[in-house]
């Protein structure tokens, strides 16, 4: 799905459609304690979600990160880096409904 919505037919075969400057590092890096006092000050609630065989673990003793969120709901979902289209798609789909829609 990526792929296809990013790729444009030119001259040559293929061209990527995306805006080569989102994949320059970022020019802002945050300090830890900016990190930390930025997430502990979100006062709203917070749905996180991450893949089992993704980037980002919801295991708290190799994310200490975790600890600042005050109000967070936590999903370990199925898949890898792009667990939102080739992992638990329907689960993941009726968590975030049931978190932005609460009955």
């Amino acid at each position: 799905a990526l792929v296809t919505r990013n790729l444009a037919p030119a001259a040559e075969g293929w061209v990527w459609k995306t805006d080569s400057r989102l994949r320059w590092p970022s020019f802002i890096r945050l300090t830890e304690k900016q990190v930390a006092n930025y997430l502990s000050s979100l006062t709203l609630p917070v749905l996180l979600i991450a893949a089992k065989q993704g980037y980002v673990s919801l295991d708290r003793s190799k994310n200490p990160r975790l600890a600042y969120l005050n109000n967070a709901k936590l999903m370990l979902a199925g898949g890898g880096h792009h667990f939102h289209m080739d992992g638990e798609i329907d689960k993941i789909c009726a968590t975030v409904k049931d978190f932005v829609n609460p009955s």
